[in-house]
């Protein structure tokens, strides 16, 4: 398993907190759409309140979120977009596995200006190899990202 996925792919134990801590908590209407193909190939998790799209992403660090930007299939040489750029959710929601703190980021139009212009001039893009796949995605502190984030953390 490449450091990648090591450091985020938790994907169900993520999904699974932010229900238990965010939804259950807050008896927020929501539909799991977990399982549909449409929303799956649109990176989206869960729609709430009626029309807000969640796509949750899970990360086992405490001070950094990743994004992945693209990838390369080896076989054919194709390029597609990563998550961060096609996903047609309104927020990504991050679960910090180890703290159960969730953190939540609009996609506006604002926040990827500001990562064009900022998060990619300062951190590397990194590639992850993968045999069949390379992944290249950023690995971004996440205090770079105060203005455009909330974080939440229920209490027990």
């Amino acid at each position: 398993m490449s450091n990648f996925y090591q450091l985020r792919n938790f994907g169900g134990n993520g999904e699974s907190i932010f229900k238990e801590d965010f939804i259950d908590y807050f008896k927020i209407p929501y539909k799991d759409v977990r399982d549909n193909i449409i929303y799956r190939k649109l990176e989206v998790d869960y729609i709430i309140n009626g029309d807000v799209k969640i796509e949750i992403k899970t990360t086992n660090s405490t001070n950094y979120l990743y994004f992945l930007e693209y990838k390369l299939y080896k076989k054919t040489n194709e390029i597609k977009t990563g998550w961060f750029y096609y996903s047609n959710s309104n927020f990504f929601v991050f679960v910090l596995i180890k703290t159960r703190k969730i953190i939540f980021l609009k996609r506006t139009d604002e926040f990827y200006i500001y990562y064009e212009k900022h998060i990619k001039n300062k951190y590397k893009l990194i590639e992850d190899d993968q045999n069949t796949i390379i992944s290249y995605y950023r690995k971004v502190p996440i205090k770079s990202l105060r203005n455009f984030i909330v974080e939440y953390q229920r209490y027990i």
